[in-house]
């Protein structure tokens, strides 16, 4: 058989094959099938993915009616071997040996010309010689190379690329050329035409259906699983490629062996197509949540990325576990609900310390109004201790909260506020401490006075005065303590003009008594008061006149002129009317101070 007569007879059993066993095969459509031969056997490799369940005798079966259906020739030894993707060793083995059907035996003999004879047998004798050359040095190796396991994925597919080239198959004389076996001219044309309408045939007429073949194979396709933007990139692709293969499948005509497989496989496909623009949309959704978690700057903006989140979880979420697209969506969505609840957890803290922000302004409402309306030192120590609250709560708002810009700003505005209530309550804690201090002073002031102790008088009157005056206007103690300094005031004066009265017949009463005596002779007694001084001469200081009298008259009248004098000085000096007596208690001498 020619190169091309057997590429082609290798190609339609390939196809014959793997129809039979889509059709007769519950699992069919995901059979590979490969055919080549060697060494003058006919090997099949009939491989499936893991875990497809296999029913070996109906598989054999099919492709020992899949070969005789096409077989003409003699006899055909065939290999067939059944093997799971992946694997190196097959793991069921059929051989099988084919004989011819019955056909005429004058058949061949009658349509060869000696022409043809000629050229058929140096044609035979050329790829004979060819195929001994091969045998020779490739005889031992073809098992080893018919199960190479390939390091691609692809490559597990093809256990028979390292088959001999097909122009050697020409040494199996079994094999006959086609065109040999036609009988007769007309016969002879009706395979013309119909490998001419082979040749211009639509997909899936007579060769090989590949837009079926893609169709299937995009149903599972691999997806990775780590990276978003990989994945993204392959959806993306297989999107195009569905699309691609929906419109070649549209293309298989009516009169196609396959055309009942097209509209399930369009079905199935667009359901795929519409589960990829889902993934898709929740890929996309997903970056924008990315973006904005990294940007977000305000509650608002929170909430929005978090709507997101869900957004991007929702198309992901019926995904079932018998989904092709299960292991990517599980993996994503795994990873966007950890997002999700970070944002949440986000919203959660951010809004407890917002809430301490607006607790903090109702705070500082509170403290506006009860300043405003203190009317007395306890009220406004209370309003500043609410201001103190206010503050404090916005200290404590960390720096990377959503809520720290403006607890900064509202700090400014209320510590100064705290700031003016603390200097008010100073002062009234002063202008408080002070007035009491007045009160204090002049409750001492008068106890001095009922004991007559007036300098202790003067002293507590003048620091209760002195209290008063430094209690400072604007203070609500300043309007109760005003009405207190006239009288205080008063009573200082009066302190002041007793202690001086006690001050003047204190040093009277001092005068009078060392000019009432003289050389140890008490010449008078006497008595002070603010009335006037009253001296009485002694009846010792009399006589003792009387006696100087008899011997100095004159010496008698210059001491009594004396004595007068001395008293009038004193008399003058308090300020006090003088009346003189006798020993007998008759007044003989009266003196009014000078003014």
């Amino acid at each position: 058989m020619k190169v091309g007569e057997q590429q082609e007879y290798l190609e339609l059993l390939t196809n014959s094959l793997k129809e039979n066993l889509q059709a007769e095969i519950p699992s069919g459509e995901f059979f590979q099938v490969k055919c080549a031969v060697k060494n003058e056997r006919l090997m099949i490799l009939i491989q499936h993915l893991q875990g497809v369940t296999v029913d070996t005798e109906k598989t054999f079966t099919v492709a020992e009616e899949a070969i005789n259906s096409l077989n003409s020739t003699k006899t055909i030894q065939v290999e067939v071997f059944l093997r799971v993707v992946a694997q190196k060793l097959p793991y069921a083995k059929r051989d099988m040996v084919i004989v011819e059907e019955e056909v005429p035996s004058l058949v061949e003999i009658e349509v060869l010309d000696s022409e043809t004879k000629e050229a058929k047998e140096t044609e035979d004798v050329s790829n004979s010689q060819s195929i001994d050359d091969y045998n020779q040095h490739n005889q031992d190796s073809w098992v080893p190379a018919f199960l190479k396991e390939e390091d691609k994925e692809e490559e597990h597919f093809d256990p028979l690329a390292d088959a001999p080239d097909i122009t050697h198959y020409s040494t199996i004389k079994h094999f006959y050329p086609i065109k040999y076996l036609i009988i007769g001219g007309g016969v002879l044309a009706i395979a013309m035409f119909g490998l001419s309408a082979y040749l211009v045939t639509p997909p899936c007429v007579l060769s090989e259906c590949k837009p079926i073949q893609i169709a299937t194979r995009l149903q599972t396709p691999a997806l990775p699983l780590a990276n978003q933007n990989i994945a993204t990139t392959e959806l993306t692709k297989l999107q195009t490629d569905i699309e691609k293969a929906i419109a070649d499948l549209k293309q298989i005509p009516p009169w196609s062996s396959r055309h009942q497989e097209v509209e399930p496989l369009v079905q199935k496909l667009s359901a795929q197509y519409e589960k990829v623009g889902l993934l898709l949309k929740a890929f996309q959704t997903a970056g924008k949540a990315a973006q904005k978690t990294r940007a977000s700057n305000n509650l608002q903006e929170l909430q929005a990325t978090q709507e997101l989140w869900r957004q991007a979880i929702l198309p992901l979420e019926p995904i079932d576990r018998k989904s092709v697209f299960y292991d990517l969506a599980h993996a994503q969505i795994s990873s966007y609900r950890r997002e999700l609840q970070a944002v949440k957890q986000q919203l959660r803290t951010e809004e407890k310390w917002l809430e301490k922000l607006e607790s903090a302004k109702s705070v500082a409402l509170v403290a506006q109004k009860r300043q405003e309306a203190a009317k007395s030192l306890k009220e406004l120590q209370k309003a500043q201790s609410t201001w103190e609250v206010a503050v404090n709560a916005l200290k404590i708002i960390p720096s990377n909260r959503l809520a720290y810009k403006d607890a900064q700003k509202l700090l400014l505005e209320y510590k100064a506020k705290l700031a003016n209530a603390s200097l008010r309550t100073t002062k009234e804690e002063m202008a408080n401490k002070t007035y009491n201090q007045a009160i204090r002073a002049a409750r001492q002031a008068q106890l001095y006075e009922k004991r007559n102790q007036w300098q202790g008088a003067l002293n507590q009157w003048t620091r209760a005065v002195a209290a008063i005056k430094q209690i400072s206007p604007g203070t609500y103690y300043y309007n109760t303590a005003q009405p207190l300094l006239p009288p205080y005031n008063n009573a200082l004066q009066k302190a002041q003009r007793q202690l001086q009265i006690n001050s003047t017949l204190r040093t009277t009463f001092n005068n009078l008594a060392s000019t009432c005596v003289n050389d140890g002779v008490q010449i008078c007694s006497f008595k002070v008061s603010l009335q006037g001084i009253s001296v009485q001469m002694t009846a010792e200081y009399e006589q003792a006149i009387a006696i100087s009298n008899e011997n100095d008259a004159i010496s008698t009248a210059s001491h009594l002129q004396i004595l007068q004098q001395a008293l009038e000085v004193i008399s003058d000096n308090a300020g006090i009317p003088l009346a003189i007596y006798d020993a007998q208690g008759e007044q003989f001498y009266q003196h009014k101070p000078r003014s």
